[in-house]
């Protein structure tokens, strides 16, 4: 029986950028910081991870023929062997045993190989089935979603915005909200067919590229189910976590959803129809503010406020601080209060249309 399995480097080494973001150094469970290697009846090879709190695979394009086999090998020795090798290399994993594994590889035309203590495989953690339907996810998706966890909370005492609320509760339209609890984020330009909303937690592994930008990318979710106490003789059943599951070609990636009320993030919006300045920026006037932003001057306060006047023909963005030589720089935009006014900056070529934001 063949117990060999042979991985090629070139599709190796990308998995390892993933799943490096998924396994601790030092987990509480020792078996956590080993990947599963797997050969499935048809010839499919996997790497899995996990820190209980998420599971990660990743597929390999091509089929391996031999018999159905899994094994564990310590991550870090996976990464070093693979450290130096060419693309075109391979690495072979043989099962010995119970609890050793010998890795081979060629270097310098020379085979070595190494005997590795490891693991026995029915201690790997068996990852949850989600067998609800799954949604395809749009290009934008992946976008948002990432920009939405830089906006969340890394507070720990905060757990309920440490993550991205995928809002649903508006069919027609679903946003993406990301909080720390000073700014927020909101992104609407998707859709999601879900059957109700989810706090997506943070996680080095969605930050990452690769995962989100494969397509098709779809998305599953696992409601999670609320504490039932004893009744009618029946005995008391714990709460149980809802999941969250993304799948590409090559990619699977299941996480815990983070349970709770996600704060109201609605009554903190500025109110488009009230009275007050309406500023236009167009897509140009908002590239040109990102590249504004971070040079001005006077940056010391611990949130990096900044300050848009709108009191002049002309709106002008700078630091909250009394108005100096140097500090405020102007925009191109289009100024709506009791009649229209347009202004163009010094600098500025850039048409007075676009996203409309209230100053209240």
């Amino acid at each position: 029986m063949n117990q060999e399995i042979i991985l090629p480097v070139s599709e190796l080494k990308k998995a390892l950028q993933g799943l490096n973001k998924i396994v601790r150094k030092k987990a509480i469970l020792p078996v956590l910081e080993s990947v599963q290697v797997a050969r499935d009846a048809e010839g499919q090879i996997r790497l899995l991870a996990t820190d209980l709190d998420s599971f990660a695979t990743y597929t390999f394009k091509e089929a391996q023929p031999g018999a159905a086999t899994a094994l564990l090998l310590p991550l870090e020795q996976l990464t070093k062997a693979s450290k130096g090798l060419a693309a075109a290399d391979t690495i072979s994993l043989v099962v010995e045993g119970k609890d050793r594994v010998k890795l081979r590889h060629a270097v310098a035309g020379s085979v070595l190989e190494q005997s590795l203590r490891t693991f026995p495989v029915d201690e790997w953690p068996v990852a949850p089935k989600i067998n609800q339907p799954a949604i395809a996810l749009e290009p934008e998706f992946g976008l948002a979603l990432k920009q939405a966890l830089e906006c969340c909370s890394a507070d720990p005492t905060r757990a309920i915005i440490n993550g991205v609320f995928l809002d649903v509760t508006d069919p027609g339209f679903p946003c993406l909200v990301g909080t720390n609890g000073k700014v927020l984020f909101c992104a609407n330009s998707f859709h999601a067919d879900l059957p109700q909303s989810v706090i997506i937690p943070d996680s080095k592994f969605l930050e990452w590229t690769d995962l989100l930008e494969e397509t098709p990318c779809s998305l599953s979710v696992k409601p999670g189910q609320p504490e039932q106490p004893a009744k009618d003789g029946q005995p008391e059943k714990p709460a149980e976590p809802g999941w969250v599951k993304f799948e590409s070609p090559r990619w699977t990636f299941l996480t815990q959803e983070i349970q709770g009320q996600f704060p109201n993030w609605r009554q903190v919006l500025p109110d488009t129809s009230s009275l007050g300045t309406l500023i236009q920026l167009s897509e140009e006037a908002s590239q040109q503010l990102l590249q504004i932003i971070p040079r001005l001057p006077g940056d010391d306060s611990p949130n990096h406020p900044i300050r848009l006047r709108a009191d002049g023909p002309v709106p002008a963005v700078g630091r909250p601080e009394p108005r100096r030589a140097g500090v405020d720089e102007y925009l191109d935009t289009e100024r709506a209060d009791d009649g229209q006014t347009s202004g163009r900056g010094p600098e500025s070529a850039i048409p007075n249309q676009g996203t409309a934001v209230r100053a209240q």
